[in-house]
């Protein structure tokens, strides 16, 4: 996403959060809570960045990221969101590696699933949420088998509204390795 926090980095059209691994050393120099817009622009406070410890597990990830969503919606009151799904978050990334996080492709999902919800979804039965548009991208991850169990999982949380139980009940539970990754 840090291709995407540069490209709106001086306008107060887009806020970008991100969720950063932050550490000295650690995939610089982007990702610092310092880090909040253009200096000298319209920009300057819609860029946020949030640093998270080594070794973050999905639990801790979904609480934070399920706050940090629900305030953020409240106070920007977006009409669409975009969320860029990135994989190298998940436990086992050989790039990443044991500086990384503990996540799992099923916290992941359930952050799309939960932003989804807030979004109205596709039944407009969210108890009144306003509607809003939902872009998911999928990002990063080096581990071929976690990187399409994740955008997988994702896909089917962002389609959740329109199918319920499709993400949980009819999804294989495993992508298993195979010759074409």
């Amino acid at each position: 996403a840090d291709g995407v926090q540069s490209a709106f980095y001086h306008t107060d059209q887009v806020l970008t959060a991100s969720f950063h691994r932050r550490a000295p050393g650690f995939f610089p120099p982007s990702g610092d809570p310092s880090e909040k817009g253009r200096s000298g622009t319209d920009g300057v406070g819609f860029a946020l960045n949030l640093p998270l410890p080594k070794q973050t597990t999905s639990d801790e990830f979904v609480g934070i990221f399920t706050l940090a969503l629900d305030k953020l919606v409240l106070a920007y009151d977006p009409n669409c969101i975009g969320l860029c799904v990135g994989s190298d978050g998940i436990k086992g990334d050989p790039v990443v590696g044991a500086e990384g996080w503990n996540l799992t492709p099923e916290g992941l999902a359930e952050c799309v699933r939960l932003t989804a919800n807030r979004c109205g979804g596709h039944s407009r039965s969210s108890g009144g949420a306003k509607p809003r548009k939902l872009l998911v991208l999928g990002a990063g991850g080096y581990h071929p088998t976690n990187a399409a169990r994740t955008f997988l999982l994702s896909t089917a949380a962002a389609c959740e509204g329109a199918r319920p139980g499709m993400l949980w009940n009819e999804l294989p539970k495993d992508v298993p390795q195979h010759e074409f990754f």
